[in-house]
């Protein structure tokens, strides 16, 4: 068989996948690879979801962990320019040629951005603020551009007592298709309601939970809000969540929640007349973060808009968090068709629940379930059957086989008075052929699944998966930790077995806020995954050929040492994101003389270990040429250690660091191969 490369993948199917992978990856990942991906990441579908970082210049990052600061970071280092805000924005929306439908906008958008915007993406669907300050008055006049918009989220800070009215009906004058609003936190009265039924005729899913109400406001939403589907008033203030005139003006809309609202009794129902508290003041005493993001359920929208678009939406967006589908899987048995049911029988049935994601691909869903099950992969194909309901009292049988059957599958909750979602599996031995595609898999070849006539049948889990790249010719290596681990394995089986390879997991650049990507991971996995087992799963996927490994902050806390002294001989760059403990620091000196290619090391506030650590890279790092010490305090033991066993030193970095000025010049004077010194934002102390 020809063999493939992955430069030369179909351009329809990379400009598929990389308007998934998210604006960091898409602007500092994958355009490096190589020419075909760059000039892929240059098309503007790839550019339709703009989901901008809440911050995006450094040095308004105050959180030493903000998930942001990487990016930023990475961005002024890859383009050694620190881009003003308004610049950058305008950079990324010509990037998507007007074809922009999903923009969120950073908290340091400004307001010649927003315009720019406004009048650069006419196709806009989705538009999330929350974290922008911007007033209405400033956002209004924007609408009248965007006449394709069906979804907005506004923050705390655009929802006061008069906003609302202000802003609803320039929505339902000039957006005819808007069906979404999320305003948490507002102060929803008469007035407010009134705008809400006359100027949102067609609006199907409204959030307004931690908001204030009139009982009288919301008894108005209920009544003249005829298409809602979906409500949430949780943790309102005003009503009580067990009244049973709203319950029961509330019993048309599938979705209606309203659990822990009530009444303040120090404050009473007079608070919104009264207004003796002020609204924004009141959000903040209540303990609410800006960024909530448990906003709706999301399993009934499937039923509405474009699953596409949804599943976009849920992904990049992020307007709510998707809380997925619990499912319980079936195995060890087979599936019996009765009249109105289906039913499986098995003398040792085993059932374990699993929670799907909106937007799980078929292959993502395989490997829940073999994760799950146990069952070896390599030895037995699959047939997923799920017990669909027709209508509340009859079921049948439907194989989800593809990624549009667990698009069906997901549809499962909204049916009436089905509350749990059934799938059975039928296991099936791997056809001989098959099991040597496997084996071959393993061993660096193109993947390639094999039919029974022992001929490529062209299928494969995702309906992306038709190139298979040799192995040798991998690029993914080049991309990032998150996108490695929990973008590429879904595209398909090729891409998935590419992933598993130990040249992909040469470089571990852990992230430096960790709880953030932890998060997804969990989203992902259904399971809390303790940070030092992480780190040793991911040094085990590289079997050994790690060269470089930057570790999050999280894990300077951890015995993560261990983990190091013999799973990475090859290692030649080593780097800390966090802060280190003495106790933590001790550990290092030890782990140098196991790493006799170490070329690169990277301490941040680096204790009083250092000496030390020098030593034994004179004695065990021959090729070393690069150390770097941000934010650490340089002082006369650290200077003299450097100059005494790195007098060859080629890269030195003091960035943000502490030093005098009799330290600095003794550097600058034995140090006399330097080629590169980074004193920036350094403190010389005379």
């Amino acid at each position: 068989m020809e063999e493939r490369k992955w430069e030369a993948l179909n351009m329809d199917i990379l400009v598929n996948v990389f308007g998934r992978v998210g604006m960091e990856s898409l602007l500092l990942d994958v355009p490096f690879v190589c020419k075909p991906w760059y000039k892929a990441s240059r098309e503007p579908q790839c550019w339709e979801d703009l989901i901008f970082p809440e911050y995006i210049k450094p040095d308004d990052i105050w959180g030493e962990d903000s998930p942001d600061r990487g990016f930023s970071e990475r961005l002024v280092t890859t383009y050694q320019e620190n881009l003003s805000v308004t610049a950058f924005m305008r950079f990324i929306v010509n990037r998507s040629c007007g074809c922009a439908t999903i923009i969120k906008l950073p908290k340091d958008c400004t307001e010649e951005a927003l315009e720019y915007i406004a009048n650069e993406c006419p196709r806009l669907k989705a538009l999330d603020v929350v974290f922008n300050n911007f007033s209405m008055e400033d956002i209004i006049p924007k609408l009248s551009k965007w006449k394709s918009l069906e979804l907005m989220r506004l923050g705390k800070f655009h929802v006061g007592l008069f906003h609302m009215k202000s802003v609803l009906p320039q929505i339902g004058l000039h957006c005819n298709n808007f069906i979404w609003l999320s305003a948490p936190h507002a102060s929803i009265e008469k007035d407010e309601a009134s705008a809400i039924v006359a100027s949102l005729p067609r609006l199907k899913y409204l959030d307004l939970h931690y908001s204030f109400f009139e009982k009288e406001a919301l008894v108005m939403i209920l009544q003249g809000c005829k298409k809602l589907v979906h409500l949430d008033v949780r943790k309102c203030f005003g009503f009580c969540d067990d009244d049973a005139e709203i319950l029961e003006l509330a019993s048309h809309i599938p979705v209606f929640m309203c659990e822990g609202s009530g009444i303040i009794p120090e404050i009473g129902t007079s608070y919104l007349r009264d207004r003796r508290l002020d609204h924004e003041l009141y959000c903040d005493q209540i303990n609410h973060d800006d960024c909530v993001y448990d906003l709706f359920d999301y399993d009934d929208l499937f039923d509405v808009l474009p699953t596409a678009f949804v599943a976009s939406v849920s992904h990049h967006l992020q307007i709510m968090a998707v809380t997925g589908v619990a499912v319980n899987c079936y195995w060890n048995g087979r599936v019996k068709k009765e009249s109105n049911d289906v039913v499986y029988e098995g003398a040792k049935v085993n059932v374990m629940p699993i929670k799907v994601f909106h937007g799980t691909t078929y292959a993502g869903l395989l490997d829940k379930i073999y994760a799950t099950t146990a069952i070896a992969r390599q030895n037995f194909e699959l047939n997923i059957i799920c017990r669909y309901p027709i209508s509340s009292q009859e079921y049948k049988p439907i194989p989800i086989k593809n990624d549009e059957g667990v698009e069906l599958l997901l549809e499962v909750p909204s049916r009436s008075g089905v509350y749990c979602v059934e799938i059975y599996l039928e296991e099936e031995p791997a056809p001989l052929r098959v099991l040597e595609a496997t084996a071959l898999l393993t061993k660096e070849t193109n993947a390639v699944e094999v039919g029974d006539d022992g001929k490529n049948n062209g299928e494969t889990s995702s309906k992306l998966s038709n190139d298979s790249p040799k192995i040798d010719d991998n690029k993914v290596l080049k991309v990032g930790m998150e996108t490695l681990l929990l973008d590429v394995p879904l595209v398909c089986k090729s891409w998935y077995k590419a992933t598993l390879h130990p040249m992909c997991w040469q470089h571990l650049i852990f992230p430096e806020n960790f709880e953030a990507f932890a998060d997804r991971i969990m989203k992902e996995y259904q399971k809390e995954i303790p940070i030092t087992s992480f780190i040793k799963f991911i040094v085990n996927r590289s079997s050994r050929c790690a060269t470089t490994l930057m570790l999050p902050y999280a894990a300077v806390k951890k015995g993560w040492s261990m983990l190091l002294s013999s799973k990475c001989p090859a290692l030649k760059v080593f780097g800390l994101h966090g802060y280190l403990s003495l106790k933590n620091a001790s550990v290092i000196p030890k782990l140098i003389r196991n790493w006799k290619n170490l070329e690169v090391l990277r301490l941040r506030r680096a204790p009083h270990y250092v000496p030390e650590i020098l030593i034994q890279i004179s004695r065990h790092c021959k090729n070393f040429f690069q150390l770097m010490l941000p934010k650490s305090y340089a002082g006369a033991n650290e200077a003299s250690a450097i100059v005494t066993y790195l007098p060859k030193i080629k890269h030195l970095s003091l960035k943000g660091a502490t030093i005098e000025k009799k330290n600095l010049v003794m550097i600058l004077r034995c140090c006399r191969e330097l080629v590169r010194l980074d004193l920036r934002y350094s403190f010389i102390q005379v």
